[in-house]
Order: C-alpha cells, then sequence, then structure tokens
C-alpha cells in the first residue's frame, strides 16, 4: 500500500517521529507532507528514516486554499490508497482535496476534544465537514469518541478508538549525562523537591491551581522549586502575573525543551490538573509521567479516566482546587506509598500503551 500523511503546523513532535519510526518497518510505502512556513524538525527527522517528505507552505488558514489545490494535485499523481490527515488545518483542507481527488480511503485522527463546542462554537461546523469527509476516524479516547457521537452525530461504525502509542523504553532509558546536564540548566542549586508541570500556558490546563498549591508548599519546603514547561500560551499574563508575586528563584520557566525524557527525571513530583473531564482529547503527558517514573498529582481528563486509579497509579485531585494539589505533592513526597504508585503506573502504560499496538490497530484500519 502507499499510505500519505498528513501534518500541519507541528515543529516537533516524539509521538509522531516514532510512529514514523514503526511504519518505517513495514513491508509499506509511506510519504509525509508538512504544512507548514517552513520545512519543520519533525520533518528533518523523518526524513533520516528513508521517507519522502513533501512541504507545503501554509503559515494559516489564508494559505488554505492554495495549499489544498496543491494537496490536490498531489493526490492525482500519487493516487495514494490511503490518505491519513493529523491536526485540525491537515484534517481539513487535506481531506477534502483527498476528496475531490477521488481517493476511496480517507483517515483522520480527532486530536481534539470538545474545545469547538465550548469556545468555538463558530468552528463546529468545520469539524462536522471534516467528519464527513473522512471515511474512518480515529478517536484517541474514550473521550474523543463520545464528543464524536453524542455531541456531533458520527456513526459508531465509522470511529476507531486508538489510543495513542508510545516507545516507552526513550522514557525510562535515559542518559545520565542527558539528566546531569538538564540539571545544571535547569536546577544549578540543586534545590528540592522539584515540582514538575508540562503544559501550555491556556486556562484550561488549571496551572492557575497549581501556583497557590506550589506556594503553600513553599511553607514547607522553602527550597522548592516549580518548573513549568511549555510555558507559552493565551493564559501567559495572568499567569506570569501569579508566578511574579512567589519567591525570586522558586521558579523557572523552559518554552522548549527537546529533551523530555530526560526533563521528567528532574522531577520529584509531576502535576497535572486540566479544569474538566472533557478537556484533554488525550493528554500524552499522564503517560509520560508513569513511563518515566515520577510520583504524580493528576484531575481525570481525556486518557486518564480510562485506567488511572486514586491511589493505585497517581494521587487523584478534584478539578480546580488547589488545596487538593498541595495535598497530594506532599503525601507523595512524605509517604512511602509513592514507590507503589510509581511501580503500579509504569506497569499500566506498558500493557496499554506500546506504539505496537497502534501500529497493529491503524495498519487494520487502512487494510479495510
Amino acid at each position: 500500500m502507499h499510505i500519505v500523511v498528513v501534518f500541519s503546523n507541528i515543529e516537533n513532535s516524539l509521538a509522531f517521529y516514532w510512529m514514523a519510526e514503526a511504519f518505517a518497518k513495514l513491508p509499506h510505502q509511506f510519504t509525509y507532507v508538512f504544512m507548514h512556513p517552513h520545512k519543520p524538525a519533525l520533518a528533518t527527522q523523518i526524513e533520516a528514516l528513508g521517507n519522502r517528505v513533501i512541504q507545503i507552505k501554509y503559515a494559516g488558514k489564508n494559505d488554505g486554499l492554495t495549499a489544498g489545490m496543491q494537496l490536490y494535485s498531489l493526490f492525482k499523481k500519487l493516487k495514494p490508497d490511503v490518505v491519513h490527515a493529523h491536526l485540525f488545518d491537515a484534517s481539513m483542507f487535506a481531506l477534502t482535496a483527498a476528496w475531490l481527488a477521488g481517493i476511496k480511503k480517507r483517515v483522520y485522527t480527532r486530536h481534539h476534544s470538545d474545545f469547538h463546542h465550548k469556545s468555538y462554537k463558530h468552528a463546529i461546523k468545520y469539524d462536522r465537514w471534516i467528519n464527513n469527509r473522512a471515511t474512518h476516524i480515529v478517536a484517541i479516547s474514550e473521550n474523543v469518541k463520545e464528543i464524536l457521537i453524542k455531541l456531533e452525530h458520527v456513526k459508531p461504525t465509522k470511529i476507531y478508538l486508538i489510543h495513542h502509542g508510545f516507545n516507552l523504553d526513550a522514557l525510562v532509558q535515559v542518559e545520565a549525562e542527558a539528566v546531569d546536564a538538564l540539571k545544571l540548566k535547569y536546577n544549578a542549586k540543586q534545590q528540592y523537591p522539584v515540582i514538575g508541570v508540562i503544559s501550555r500556558f491556556t486556562y484550561w490546563k488549571g496551572i492557575q491551581y497549581i501556583i497557590p498549591a506550589f506556594e503553600q508548599l513553599l511553607q514547607q519546603h522553602p527550597h522548592a522549586l516549580l518548573i513549568l514547561a511549555n510555558a507559552t500560551g493565551s493564559y501567559s499574563q495572568v499567569l506570569d502575573e501569579m508566578l511574579e508575586k512567589l519567591p525570586v528563584g522558586s521558579w523557572q520557566k523552559i518554552e522548549f525543551e527537546p529533551n523530555i525524557a530526560a526533563l521528567y527525571k528532574l522531577f520529584d513530583v509531576f502535576v497535572h490538573v486540566p479544569v474538566d473531564k472533557a478537556f484533554e482529547a488525550f493528554g500524552q503527558v499522564y503517560i509520560e509521567a508513569l513511563a518515566a517514573g515520577v510520583p504524580s498529582v493528576f484531575t481525570l481528563s481525556g486518557i486518564a479516566p480510562e485506567f488511572i486509579e486514586h491511589g493505585k497509579h497517581a494521587y487523584i485531585v478534584d478539578y480546580c482546587n488547589s488545596v487538593q494539589i498541595n495535598e497530594g505533592i506532599q503525601y507523595l513526597l512524605s509517604s512511602s506509598n509513592g514507590s507503589d504508585m510509581v511501580q503500579n503506573g509504569r506497569n499500566a502504560v506498558y500493557n496499554l500503551f506500546g506504539i505496537d499496538k497502534m501500529i497493529t490497530k491503524l495498519m487494520f484500519v487502512y487494510e479495510q
């Protein structure tokens, strides 16, 4: 088979790289198309695996018509067996072009949940257009599947539940030199404990509840350090103002750190607390933190309600609750039960989220 995979507006992604790495071992032809203003780092990495990579210049929806025409011409020329789109813009323009070009199998992975229904209702019509252009839809969690069926009225027979797959060993077997380099970079004073957060600065990630919890933590642990990675987004002004009220040297913002596996090794406790069950479509950091073996405080969103149990895999708190977040951090720092949670969490993600399981299920969809 010839499968064309289309991405939009993505610079780096371990998950997509792991997918391409696994696909490279199969006896099929894969072409990767990137809708992006420039050739992204991920394109170079996937190209190095021996794949054909094509870039279509795309800086935003104003480039949509031109990009769509280029995709149409490409699909007419290549005549692939499958077009598989990832992320919203790619799904919109690549599936439309594939439909017009007569490609029989048009797949897209739904990477967002009910974001449009809650915040951008005018965009729901685009979700429905994409759903109608697709012949097969990959839902990355039960949450996404439920939204597709109940809110957007997609036929269940069109939807395939396929969780993200991870190269979990890469999150466990991290070189000590890489960890030491990041300690020197981000925690040169060897502060303890280090509380880690890896979330964009948006309202629904709940960081505004982590900061007050950390402020309470400083009363018992005055040398604690809060590390916030992926620290950019629409809620930056509010969060920056909150951070400025904390003691100097007690927090560290990181806009981008490519070695995410090594970064997890710096954390004594990891915190991820979205403000609602449905806000996360999946939530890769749940899997990454558990695989990396970091005791974690979570709210249940996205994939988490499907397998994470309080006290068994992580410390679960209510939504929008700074007091409980602080209690969870304190518990994990002081309790020997944290080591049992680490082992249980790692066992769970190894059983459920290996890259091979995802690839097997995707190939089943492609071969239908």
